[in-house]
């Protein structure tokens, strides 16, 4: 969970739903008045922008597939900074297409981990590939 990225909206008044597999790690967020969802399914439900990140293919895949039966209403925006295969990210948005929710892959590759660790943010680059 990138707890950093959610406290920080969390400060700036934005309404926090989190899931963790391991809800212990929730536990900072939850202290400041998150609201916890039993899974990723009820995230997509309930809100209009999902985040994650995740540390293995594995992972985002059983994740992103159980935020999609969710059935997230179209418009909505799920923002992800797994470290995966890009294969992996070209299925997931097939999956989607698939289940009525076409989706724009995003494609984001993070760049001089170094600088990011000793400065504490996180430097991102996008490229944006529509799908028709």
């Amino acid at each position: 969970m990138a707890t950093n990225l959610q406290a920080n909206l969390q400060k700036e008044g934005a309404s926090l739903h989190v899931h963790n597999r391991t809800e212990s790690k929730a536990k900072a967020l939850l202290k400041e008045g998150a609201v916890w969802e039993s899974s990723p399914a009820d995230i997509a439900q309930k809100c209009d922008i999902t985040f994650s990140s995740m540390f293995a293919d594995e992972g985002l895949i059983s994740t992103f597939k159980a935020w999609l039966t969710g059935k997230p209403k179209k418009g909505s925006l799920y923002v992800d900074t797994s470290t995966v295969y890009p294969g992996t990210v070209k299925q997931l948005t097939a999956d989607a297409t698939d289940a009525g929710l076409p989706l724009d892959l995003l494609d984001s590759i993070q760049t001089d981990w170094r600088y990011s660790l000793i400065n504490g943010s996180q430097v991102i680059q996008h490229t944006c590939e529509k799908h028709a």
